[in-house]
């Protein structure tokens, strides 16, 4: 009996143990079903699903969103190529850069730079590699599109691990602030030296130097100033009501009685607004005016109000014997439901993230790109004259005097320490980007969202590369355990993108593929060479059978091809200079070289009739130019031996006021009046047959080019304006040349 029972169980194991992958694969097929749906569902293109899925089936707890922006791809690279703000540093490789015009100085051989001489300008093609996000759909760089906020799971390890090499790191400058959050989602920074900040939200603080705080104009018509003073540039008219921060204050211009200015932010702008024109929030009003009493009171009034200060503050918080606040107890009539103790970056980073929502590895990884390894004197509070005032985030730091300017503003905000510092500025980031739609390291680089200011100019990074190198040193923080926790991520999708992802440019070479000159041996261009003009045009003889032409590129290591020794048609030839750069990059320039149809020669028939004019007298008679009168042709066409008439497509007689069009008729008569020769005439250009060349007529080729209507043989020879052996669109832009008074005539040598 208990065999049996054994041998049951065993069954039933074995049973078990087979049914079991059966169900772990049929879990593993919905899963990935409902990923593939989630990605039709987003619209990613199949060029990014194939990047997406090797990430899923490592972090299979990660979310993808697509950002469409419904822009076009070609539009957006030339967008961001042409705001300025993609720059590489200057000691990068040439091959990234670009030579196009007010970027470089071809006679000097130097590069344009910016922000203090430190970059230069990107070239499109390293922009549309680093603009393409595809190159980025990886392990590594998927970083640059982590949203910003609800990431969980970050701790002060991991931030420090984000920090790890940098020397400034090493040492906290201030270990006396401690941050308290309470249950209503505010905090306050308390230090022992009596340094505090309040918020009234969990995301907006009042330092105790009063700023930022929320204001509104206090009139219509009230203009926004570049400084404080009445006679620098407005930027813009404000109506009453409008709300606006208030971030500093400024002495100025004198209106009605005072000299104080407040500078202001507003939908991503900022200026200058007098005092008396901003009604400041209730609670600031009241500040100001308590602050106003009390530098006036003696000290025996200044004296009692701390007693009483004191006396109200005991009475609304509670605290341990000790003397400190722990969780739970009362501060400033708010329940503390957190305390941080600020001993490290560490701790002030995650007291940001905190507050503002951020992730702290996102923001330790930006301050890191910002500072590097050894910091700047604007992020490390010692610019002289502003010292213990700290820039972390090198907001407002431009020009020869950058790091001035960022101290200056840090002092404007109130930066005092590096805990108000790296708070400030991830409220400024929070309000300026993340809440603009741009909640990515890419979509800071790169402004193709309508966060309600518009496209490609509201970018914070001007270091093209920045959310590749930020997205590396953002992952650092994330431990094996921790990287596997749900993340976010929102990932730009283009219209009408290329089929595959933009390639990186080699690091080798440059990017160089100019040329200095064009030469055409023994003969001369019509148009003078610049190295950014790319078209060009040349007439020679007709016994120049071939010619040899000679380009040479401005950097040695640059090939062109097409050059060298060339063989012409009668007519146009259209020629092609191909400039490969050292890296690969290639630029063509273009030459039309015109050559000439060989001297009229006269038909020898033996009817004794002489001609004598000064027109072509082949198989048609050309040379013949637009609105010339049946009048002035006989004056230029002259027969001895006989007569000469001109006839039109009715082989009527033709009035001598009225036009010589294609498709007439010269026709020779012999002194006893009999007919001898006929000729066509072929006006080029005038395809309609009508004596005038004009946009009708491209019109009327063109219906013919793109199959729409046939025209006569002779309105081909006519259209044919480059004289080849076709009628093409070369044939169109030739005549539209003419027509636009760019060249003076079409009709031949």
């Amino acid at each position: 009996m208990i065999k049996k029972i054994l041998s049951l169980l065993l069954c039933c194991i074995l049973l078990a143990g087979a049914a079991l992958p059966i169900a772990l694969v049929a879990s593993a097929e919905t899963i990935d079903a409902e990923f593939e749906a989630s990605l039709t569902a987003q619209n990613f293109p199949e060029s990014y699903k194939v990047l997406l899925r090797e990430i899923h089936k490592k972090y299979p707890n990660w979310k993808f969103t697509s950002v469409k922006t419904g822009l076009a791809w070609s539009n957006v690279v030339y967008n961001e190529f042409n705001v300025d703000d993609s720059f590489i540093g200057k000691n990068e490789t040439n091959s990234w850069k670009t030579y196009d015009k007010g970027y470089y100085n071809f006679a000097t051989s130097t590069f344009n730079t910016y922000d203090g001489g430190a970059y230069h300008k990107a070239s499109k093609e390293y922009l549309e590699y680093c603009l393409d996000p595809r190159n980025f759909i990886n392990e590594n760089y998927i970083f640059m599109f982590m949203k910003a906020h609800g990431q969980s799971g970050e701790t002060v390890s991991g931030i420090n691990n984000v920090l790890s090499g940098l020397n400034w790191v090493k040492s906290y400058p201030n270990t006396d602030e401690i941050v308290y959050f309470f249950t209503d989602g505010s905090y306050k920074i308390v230090s022992n030296k009596d340094k505090e900040e309040d918020s009234s939200s969990g995301s907006e603080s009042t330092p105790t130097n009063k700023y930022p705080i929320s204001a509104v104009v206090a009139a219509d018509g009230v203009r926004v100033r570049a400084d404080s003073n009445l006679t620098s540039a407005i930027v813009e008219t404000l109506s009453a009501g409008k709300a606006v921060t208030v971030t500093g204050e400024k002495e100025g211009t004198t209106v009605s009685g005072s000299t104080k200015w407040y500078s202001v932010s507003y939908d991503g702008k900022t200026g200058y607004i007098h005092s008396s024109l901003v009604t400041l929030s209730a609670a600031q009003s009241i500040s100001e005016e308590t602050e106003t009493t009390s530098t006036e009171t003696s000290s025996e009034e200044s004296s009692s109000e701390e007693e009483s200060s004191s006396s109200d503050t005991s009475s609304d918080s509670t605290s341990s014997d000790d003397g400190k606040i722990d969780v739970g107890e009362i501060l400033d009539g708010k329940t503390v439901k957190e305390i941080y103790e600020i001993n490290s970056y560490g701790d002030a980073f995650y007291a940001a993230h905190k507050i503002t929502g951020i992730s702290a590895y996102m923001l330790a990884s930006r301050i890191r790109q910002e500072q590097g390894l050894n910091g700047n004197s604007s992020g490390m509070g010692t610019v002289p004259g502003y010292e213990g005032y700290y820039n972390f985030w090198n907001i407002k730091t431009a020009g020869n005097n950058k790091y001035v300017e960022g101290a200056k503003y840090a002092k404007q905000m109130g930066w005092d320490t590096p805990l108000k510092s790296i708070i400030g500025g991830s409220d400024w980031l929070n309000t300026n980007y993340f809440k603009a739609d741009q909640d990515t390291l890419y979509l800071q680089k790169f402004d193709v969202t309508q966060g309600g200011n518009g496209l490609y100019w509201h970018e914070y990074m001007t270091y093209l590369p920045a959310p590749q190198s930020e997205a590396l040193i953002l992952k650092r923080g994330f431990t094996a355990e921790t990287i596997q926790n749900e993340a976010v991520f929102r990932i730009p999708v283009y219209n009408n993108m290329p089929e595959t992802a933009c390639p990186c440019p080699p690091k080798n070479g440059t990017n160089n593929n100019y040329l200095k000159s064009i030469e055409i041996k023994d003969y001369s261009l019509t148009n003078a060479f610049d190295v950014y003009t790319y078209s060009y045009e040349a007439i020679v003889e007709n016994k120049a059978e071939k010619v040899e032409i000679i380009a040479i590129p401005y950097d040695s290591g640059a090939k062109v091809n097409g050059g060298g020794e060339v063989e012409l048609q009668v007519g146009n030839n259209l020629i092609t200079l191909e400039v490969v750069a050292s890296n690969g990059a290639k630029r063509n320039y273009t030459l039309s070289i015109f050559r000439k149809e060989p001297d009229p020669e006269i038909p020898e028939e033996n009817t004794g009739i002489e001609i004598t004019t000064e027109y072509t007298v082949g198989d048609y008679v050309t040379k013949i130019e637009p609105n010339t009168t049946v009048e002035t042709f006989l004056e230029k066409f002259t027969v001895n031996n006989g007569t000469v008439k001109l006839l039109g497509a009715d082989d009527a007689e033709k009035a001598v006021e009225s036009l010589i069009a294609t498709g007439d008729k010269v026709v020779l008569y012999d002194t006893e009046g009999a007919e001898q020769l006929r000729y066509e005439i072929v006006i080029y250009g005038d395809v309609n047959k009508d004596g005038k060349v004009t946009t009708v007529d491209l019109l009327v080729a063109q219906r013919h080019i793109v199959g729409l209507d046939t025209l006569s043989d002779i309105q081909v020879v006519a259209g044919n304006s480059n004289k080849d052996s076709s009628l093409s669109t070369v044939d169109l832009l030739i005549t539209q040349r003419f027509i636009v008074g760019i060249t003076t005539s079409i009709q031949g040598s």
